[in-house]
């Protein structure tokens, strides 16, 4: 089986997003100190990404490429394995995001992944809440608007109560 901390940078954007999720997650469980944060990152790298590191480390020196805070090293990797493009079709998907049918659970998985990997989207509560309304079936989408949620969870919950009723209809 794969490990799963590994990163070699395959899939693109959403594979690096996904990982720094990982990682971080990681860093908690274990409770990782800041100072070694990147420490860690850097010890599970391979392929690409550990061609690109070795390549970086020779260009500013391995003292000053070790000693980068992990923050840091996530926007050199940013600027690095994310091309633009890449970052504007996840955010053009983001944008045209619709629930099919009375398929919420797909829906709301997948938004929920967006407004991680392209969190510039949905910067404030009114802008996530209204990106999610905006996706849902219009007849969902007035119903959870009218009810006025206090979070995008109760709305996510009343979108799929609703979306689950309506397919039985």
């Amino acid at each position: 089986m794969r490990n799963l901390f590994k990163f070699d940078i395959s899939e693109g954007a959403t594979a690096l997003f996904k990982w720094y999720q990982s990682i971080e997650s990681t860093f908690l469980h274990i409770e990782c100190r800041e100072d070694n944060k990147s420490h860690f990152a850097l010890s599970v790298f391979e392929k690409r990404a550990l061609t690109w590191w070795v390549q970086e480390k020779s260009v500013c020196g391995a003292d000053v490429a070790m000693a980068l805070p992990w923050e840091e090293l996530k926007e050199i990797m940013t600027v690095e394995f994310c091309p633009p493009n890449e970052l504007m079709n996840l955010e053009l998907e983001f944008w045209n995001l619709k629930q099919e049918g009375g398929d919420n659970v797909a829906y709301t998985a997948r938004f929920n992944e967006l407004s991680i990997l392209v969190p510039n989207l949905v910067t404030t509560f009114s802008r996530g809440i209204g990106k999610y309304f905006r996706g849902l079936p219009r007849k969902i989408q007035d119903s959870v608007q009218s009810s006025s949620p206090k979070t995008l969870r109760d709305a996510i919950v009343l979108a799929a109560s609703l979306s689950g009723n309506h397919v039985k209809a």
